[in-house]
């Protein structure tokens, strides 16, 4: 997936996440300013971004070193986790953080594979 996509990707769902925030929502502002939804926005854009960042990692990929059942399981469950965000826009914090653990789990073993091969670094992502 190129970068002009994954940035359209983004903006649309700040878009979203923008005009879907009602009046209710931002009359519920905490002691210290925050609403409860900046956290659970940041966490889902950082979710959204590493997602598209491992997918064209895994799309890129060209090497042998990863079976393709393997490399096509990790694909399938970056784009299922990419699909997931885009229906589930506002929800708590800790959903979010859940899915990413989840994703990271599963797709682990293949990306600690893609670290000794490539030029990989997934504590970038």
């Amino acid at each position: 997936m190129s970068s002009f996509s994954t940035l359209f990707h983004l903006c649309l769902l700040y878009c979203l996440f923008v005009l879907g925030t009602s009046a209710e929502d931002s009359s519920t502002t905490t002691a210290d300013g925050d609403n409860g939804h900046g956290k659970s926005f940041r966490a889902r854009n950082d979710f959204e971004t590493y997602a598209y960042k491992v997918l064209s990692q895994l799309e890129d990929y060209t090497g042998d070193s990863v079976s393709s059942a393997d490399l096509k399981a990790a694909t399938d469950a970056v784009q299922s986790a990419i699909t997931w965000i885009g229906t589930n826009l506002h929800l708590p914090l800790t959903e979010y953080v859940t899915r990413r653990r989840q994703l990271e789990e599963t797709i682990g073993p293949v990306l600690s594979v893609l670290e000794e091969v490539i030029d990989f670094d997934k504590d970038e992502l």
